[in-house]
């Protein structure tokens, strides 16, 4: 048992006095035994109680932290309850609205019927495209070689527009403003219906691909005949206006397209579109396909062989589609699987599988000699296995062998497997011109179905590898009448999967190459320095924030010298230097000081707990000024002209060749002359492919965002269960590049279930719905879901129904998730406009007043079908026109899309020619007047029922309390897609940072009063001293004025997709009278004076004991307000009485954070926004080991992983003897430079070049504290304001440092622990509880002593926030924790099953891959033999002769 403090010893002394006293007279010895021990028992229960006391004092104060909870919520509640005119606008609801029950099956039969139309109506466009082209071919009257000749010499040209020569004038010289030699002009007008680029609907362009000649024969006559399809392109836009592009893409290369615009390449710009290679053209032209390609890696195939083979085999993994199946082996002595994982299957040609295959056959390894028969066994029975077990396509199955020959035909190999039918088509591709023998490579071709190729160089091997396509096509030809329409799965237009990878390259080598730039210049400041005089030490510095001098010095390392290049980001040098003068500023103290209203007060001010001082910016050296215009006006181009991608699915059809028999003009030897024979032959010719696009976009219109309500989406699932669109679908990667499988996400992987499994652990009811939508079922199905926020750091679990449902005519279901409960009820309440008008003879336009409000930009309110019709600068514009023409008196609502109508086609003059959505307009003007009152600055009507705070609240004016509460802006958004708003216009200086001695404001102009100084030049050259293993540069410290942030209005158009529209209607669940807050993630980092912290509120309406969403209303707080607000109210305690512990006192840290465990208060400013768990893990442990935070996993299957690779690249696999010249000349160029330097020859030129030059300014770029690179620089005017030192540590260089880590992307999966608030852990019953806890510490002291270190936690009411007080008397060791996504660890069975998972899909419900007569067509390509020169076998024999005399 533990004494206090002194007990034992004074006890032992009162017990020594008493028996020193036994000898007194008078006092027996009992006596005295007996009031010593009472004496020393009353002084230990002193001393204990004494020190309980002492303990509970400095013990956390839990009622008054529960107080301070209570007191901060029911304010911030009162202040927002006021602001929004909650109550008013609720009654508005309540009183007039109506709730209706949701039928899902009735809404998504309405849905896809919408669809169904539509869809339906483009496939009737795309078959009168084709019906008219097999018109014109067989009516078309061929030219011939001769022909074209003839044209040509009399000066006359096939008239057509080329896409690529449009519009371009010469921009210099003479000719300037004049057209391009073979160019055109044609007047354009840009149409948002097309994607806001230049069209012109009375004329088609046609495209034609770089390697193909567009004055071959049959290019020209494809042109010449095609044209006429303009008529078919007009009719069907003038009776569909919903239509976009459509086109015609030809097997010659050409592809035209209606309506004719500007290609995006030049002609002499690299261009890799070719239509031949685009899904709807791949999928249309043949049936679907097992192949299996055989690539000959002998030793014969090497050099320039090889790596012609090889671009044949990628070239024919681009002629694949999703519903294809493909597998690749190299053989020599035994065939090998160039995927191991692949080995004896074939796997479905997706982006996944297609780039695990391209990735292989980059390491090629030629040796031995080649086994024909084993390759050939191996093939045969892969393609019968899957032929037997009803898998893979179930269509054409091929074999496709490259190779530079082989020895025989294996004829009786081949019948062996192939007889009688012939199943398996081979298609052989000879390598090589120096080949003379193919009779065998022929034979195998020709006698089973196939064609034979020779691929001579890199510049034809698209045209050969693109000849099997037509013959797959033939039985398709054969039959006619059968037009298979197919349908694509999304996919974006303009991208190349090789372009993607190539747009990745480019961006390595420009990392690289500006990492050698860095190596170059910190290389010539080492070596000023060495050449520096080393008995200067005026300026050695330290690592004191400030030199000598007093200037500023930012300290970097050489890594990050190389990795970020020469600039320094403005917004940390300032708010580094603002927190030091800050810091270094002498604050008088003083009891009485104003407060924000300006009126003098007696009450102590809280003091702000002081920010803590970061280590300060990294930077590095200055930026050449010519290099830091050319940089910005890249960033400056690239922000402005980065391309939108537009996801589309196309719809297509073939287009045959009418005639079944052509004439050929056959050369044959007769008598040792040669002579051209025409011969007829059977024939089966694939014309091309007729399709049109449908945006993605196109098809969200046909299931509006407002039926489904907030937290509703719609999606819809192909055949393969790859998603076409879904709100969670992401193709595009951090750096707006496409991902590698952006098209080929699998619905399995975008719903994430929640369970408690790993990852890829299939759920029944998901994967019971993804097959009835393959089957396309109806059906209904209701399970639990993980939703994230936030770029993946906030996450919901809700339960959520699945309504789906088959599209006919279409590989497509549709399918609707609704939110359970709220989700299954939406409000009714329409005003109707004529109604309003006669009745009350009100202006309905008087809602829609002023300029503070607007619409959901991407929802269809009311527009004109066409948009010459009439064009308008906002939506907000467009519905005011529409809302002026609901009151006239002959006003009808077009409420249906619009259906083509070939009878009576629609003229473009007609005002009437528009589609209005009835109900969304209407439940627009219900709710523009409903939230009118928002925009009184008025007092509002006291409720005398709530008295008090909110009482006094009422009392006020309303720009009064913006101004007493720090609120910038109040808003209120509708479930019709209103968003209205209010804010206090405030000075703001819209700079970061400027020195009052060098600059002020100027309130009139809003812009800085600059000191005289001369822009964009530096006054000192640069010098370099030693400095104790340092580089100095002495520059001004630069301060960039940044383009000002967006509006709130802005930011915030689709104001329902917002997460704080979505968040604050699933806060109703929790507790209905409450504020979602939330502060940006990237608040602390930099300059926080800005930043807001954004409240939210549901308003429902509830009614027969159904509720459902209406509107939302929130405001925003400067962050500085919000913060004072929570300190002043954390500093003291109830009823005024002194506390010696609170929020202000340095022995408590006092945290407000989320329900997602963000901090929105801190004691420091820079934690604002951070997860809790990178300030104490230990403490947001405790709180999850309590039950208080739950942790949730979610699973990222659309995530980019990128592989590092070595720093040196592959050499280029042709080393021709230009190239070493080119090597030599560089050589030679750059010694001469460096000899002009070193021997400072240079001056004697121009003697300006030996001294430093005047150097403008420049920008910086900045490292984070957590070593992140900062925000990029978007442009802006620059100005100069004080000098600041910048340090190089000097480490140790070698030439390895200048290569650059390179990465590639890859797909995988990444998983994050994500944090949800258990709310019900808070309360006990009704009554709200606080959960307190306490950590064991080890303490620096001595003696190492135990300590405990306390915590309390209370829910602070009406509101998504938790107060968190931690006691910090007890240091304790700080462990932190950030939230990250990382790689799903897998082992090698996993990795080679995830790229090919065995799920369920349907193959395409057309196939035609068999016709009788096929055998008939003979036509199988040729090979030239290859026959001695008789001059060059007449030279050699001279020569031989002459040799041997």
């Amino acid at each position: 048992m533990s004494e206090t403090p002194c007990s034992g010893l004074r006890c032992t002394a009162l017990f020594t006095r008493a028996q020193s006293s036994e000898a007194r007279p008078g006092k027996s010895a009992s006596t005295t035994m007996t009031s010593s021990a009472l004496i020393c028992l009353f002084f230990s229960v002193a001393v204990i109680i004494s020190s309980s006391v002492e303990a509970a004092e400095t013990d956390l104060p839990h009622v008054e932290i529960s107080n301070w909870a209570i007191r901060f919520g029911a304010q911030m509640w009162e202040i927002g309850k006021q602001v929004t005119r909650i109550r008013e606008i609720r009654e508005r609801y309540q009183s007039e609205a109506k709730i209706e029950q949701v039928d899902g099956f009735a809404m998504v039969k309405e849905m896809a019927e919408e669809m169904e139309n539509m869809m339906g109506d483009k496939i009737e466009a795309i078959k009168r495209i084709m019906d008219a082209a097999e018109h014109l071919s067989v009516s078309h009257s061929r030219l011939t070689r001769q022909d074209l000749y003839e044209m040509k010499q009399r000066n006359e040209n096939i008239d057509y527009y080329n896409a690529k020569r449009l519009n371009q004038y010469h921009k210099a010289g003479p000719l300037a403003g004049e057209l391009l030699e073979n160019h055109k002009a044609l007047i354009m007008s840009n149409s948002l219906h097309f994607g806001n680029v230049g069209i012109n609907t009375s004329v088609s362009a046609v495209h034609v691909p770089t390697n193909v000649y567009d004055g071959a024969p049959d290019v020209l006559n494809g042109i010449q005949w095609s044209e006429q399809l303009d008529r078919i392109f007009m009719t069907n836009y003038e009776s569909d206006p919903s239509l976009t592009w459509q086109y015609f893409g030809s097997s010659t290369g050409f592809m035209r397209q209606y309506p004719a615009t500007k290609w995006g390449q030049g002609e002499w710009e690299p261009d890799l579109f070719d239509c031949r290679l685009r899904p709807w053209y791949l999928q249309a032209a043949a049936s679907p396909k097992d192949m299996i390609i055989l690539v000959d890696t002998s030793g014969s195939m090497t050099g320039v062989r090889k790596e012609i083979a090889k671009h044949v085999v990628l070239t024919l993994l681009d002629t694949l589609s999703e519903n294809d199946f493909i597998n690749i082996y190299k053989f020599s002595e035994v065939p090998v699987p160039v995927v191991p994982c692949f080995k004896d299957k074939v796997v479905q040609a997706n982006l996944e599988n297609l780039r695990e295959l391209r990735n292989g056959m980059i390491e090629t390894e030629t040796s031995d000699i080649a086994n024909f028969t084993s390759a050939f066994t191996t093939a045969f029975e892969i393609l019968q296995k899957y032929n037997r077990t009803m898998q893979g396509c179930q269509c054409n199955q091929a074999i496709m062998l490259v190779t530079d020959g082989a020895p025989e035909n294996y004829k009786e190999h081949l019948e062996k497997y192939n007889l009688p039918h012939r199943p398996v088509r081979i298609f052989s591709y000879v390598i090589g011109r120096e080949i003379i023998d193919t009779s065998a490579t022929i034979n195998m071709a020709c006698e089973n179905k196939g064609y034979f190729a020779r691929v001579t160089s890199l510049a034809e091997v698209r045209e050969q590898v693109l000849k099997y396509i037509p013959v797959l096509s033939r039985p398709m030809v054969m039959y006619q009448k059968d037009h298979p329409v197919i349908w694509t799965s999304a996919y974006i237009d303009i991208a190349e999967p090789k372009l993607s990878d190539w747009l990745w390259e480019i961006r390595e080598r420009r990392k690289q190459r500006d990492r050698s730039l860095n190596y170059r210049a910190l290389l010539r400041l080492i070596s000023d320095r060495n050449n520096a005089q080393s008995d200067d030490t005026s300026n050695v510095t330290t690592n004191s924030s400030r030199d000598a001098s007093g200037r500023p010095t930012i300290s970097m390392t050489v890594e990050q010298y190389l990795t970020y290049g020469n600039l320094v980001n403005e917004e940390r040098l300032n708010a580094h230097r603002i927190k030091q003068e800050r810091e270094e500023a002498a604050i008088p103290a003083g009891n009485q000081q104003n407060n924000r209203q300006g009126i003098t007060s007696t009450t102590p001010r809280p003091v702000l707990p002081p920010t803590r001082n970061p280590d300060g910016p990294r930077a590095e050296a200055l930026v050449k000024p010519e290099t830091l215009r050319a940089w910005l006006k890249r960033i400056d181009y690239e922000t402005r002209t980065k391309p939108k991608f537009l996801m589309a699915v196309s719809v297509a059809t073939p287009v045959y060749d009418r005639k079944n028999e052509s004439n050929i003009i056959e050369k044959i030897l007769i008598n040792d002359i040669w002579e051209e024979k025409t011969r007829t032959v059977r024939t089966a010719n694939l014309l091309g492919v007729a399709g049109t696009d449908i945006p993605v976009t196109e098809l969200k219109k046909r299931t509006p965002a407002y039926k489904l309500g907030v937290n509703g989406y719609s999606f819809i699932v192909n055949n393969n269960g790859y998603v076409l669109y879904h709100p969670d679908h992401r193709p595009l990667d951090a750096d707006g590049l496409l991902k590698p499988n952006y098209n080929t996400v699998d619905l399995s992987e975008i719903e994430l279930v929640d369970s408690d499994g790993g990852p890829r652990e299939n759920d029944t009811n998901l994967m019971t719905m993804r097959r009835d939508m393959i089957e396309r079922r109806e059906g209904e199905m209701t399970f639990k879901v993980r939703i994230h926020h936030d770029g993946m750091k906030r996450v919901s679990v809700r339960r959520q129904r699945y309504y789906y449902r088959g599209l006919k005519g279409t590989p497509y279901s549709l399918g609707l998730a609704l939110p359970d409960g709220y989700g299954d009820f939406r409000i009714a309440a329409e005003t109707e406009v004529k109604r309003l008008s006669a009745d009350h003879n009100i202006n309905v336009s008087s809602f829609f007043s002023g300029k503070n409000w607007k619409i959901h930009p991407d929802w269809i309110y009311c527009r004109y079908n066409y948009d010459h019709l009439k064009s308008f600068d906002t939506p907000e514009a467009q519905v005011l026109h529409f809302v002026g023409r609901t009151q006239r008196e002959r006003w009808r609502w077009n409420s249906k899309h619009p259906r083509p109508s070939h009878d009576t086609v629609r003229s473009h003059k007609q005002e009437d020619n528009y589609y209005c959505d009835k109900h969304l307009m209407q439940s627009l003007i219900f709710d523009a007047q409903a939230t009118e009152v928002f925009d009184k600055n008025i007092s509002l009507s006291i409720d005398r029922q709530d008295p008090g705070l909110g009482m006094l609240m009422a009392l006020l004016a309303r720009h009064a309390m913006f101004k007493l509460f720090g609120i910038s802006v109040a808003f209120v958004a509708t479930r019709s897609g209103l968003l209205r708003w209010q804010d206090i216009s405030t000075i703001d200086d819209n700079l970061h940072v400027v020195r009052r001695r060098h600059a002020q404001w100027d309130r009139q102009t809003r812009r800085v009063k600059r000191a005289p100084r001369k822009p964009f030049q530096f006054k000192k050259r640069f010098q370099s001293r030693i400095l104790r293993k340092t580089i100095r540069l002495d520059i001004p410290f630069i301060i960039r004025r940044r383009k000002p942030a967006r509006h709130f209005s802005e930011a915030n158009l689709n104001a329902i997709d917002q997460t704080w529209y979505k968040r604050a209607v699933d806060q109703y669940s929790v507790e209905p009278d409450s504020f979602v807050y939330s502060v940006p993630f990237s608040t602390g980092t930099g300059v926080t004076n800005e930043s807001v912290v954004t409240a939210s509120h549901a308003i429902f309406v509830e009614k027969g004991g159904y509720k459902a969403p209406a509107a939302v209303v929130g405001l925003q707080y400067k962050n500085s307000a919000f913060r004072e607000t929570f300190f002043n109210i954390t500093s003291g305690c109830t009823g005024g009485v002194q506390c010696r512990r609170t929020c202000s006192s340095g022995d408590l840290s006092c945290y407000v954070v989320d329900n997602h465990g963000y901090i929105v208060i801190s004691k420091e400013e820079r934690d604002t926004g951070r997860f809790f768990g990178e300030i104490d893990w230990l403490v947001m442990d405790s709180l999850i080991h309590y039950g208080v935070f739950k942790r949730v996993r979610i699973y990222d299957y659309q995530a980019v992983c990128k592989d590092m690779q070595g720093h040196r690249s592959a050499a280029n696999f042709l080393l021709t003897p230009l190239r070493y010249m080119k090597w030599f000349v560089q050589w030679m160029v750059g010694r001469a430079s460096w000899i002009m330097l070193q021997t400072q020859i240079a001056h004697l030129i121009n003697p300006d070049w030996a001294w430093g030059m005047e150097q403008e300014q420049s920008d910086y770029h900045y490292e984070d504290n957590d070593g992140s690179p900062g925000p990029v620089p978007t442009g802006g005017e620059f100005m100069a304001d004080g000098d600041i030192s910048i340090i190089v540590h000097d480490e140790a260089v070698s030439m390895e440092n200048a290569y650059a880590n390179k990465s590639r992307p890859r797909p995988c999966d990444q998983q994050a622990d994500l944090y949800v608030l258990q709310p019900e852990k808070l309360f006990k019953g009704d009554k709200p509880d606080s959960v307190k806890g306490k950590q064991n510490c080890n303490s620096n002291n001595l003696g190492a002593r135990q300590c405990e270190r306390h915590y309390s936690t209370h829910k602070i009411p009406h509101s998504n926030l938790l107060l968190l007080v931690i006691d910090t008397t007890c240091r304790c060791e700080i462990q932190k924790q950030k939230i990250e996504m990382e790689e799903v660890k897998m082992n090698e069975s996993l990795r080679c099953e995830r790229p090919q998972e065995s799920l369920y899909r349907q193959r395409p419900s057309v196939c035609l891959s068999y016709h009788p007569e096929e055998e008939e067509i003979k036509q199988c390509g040729k090979g030239n033999n290859l026959l001695p020169s008789p001059i060059l076998l007449t030279a050699t024999l001279i020569y031989s002769v002459l040799k041997w005399i």
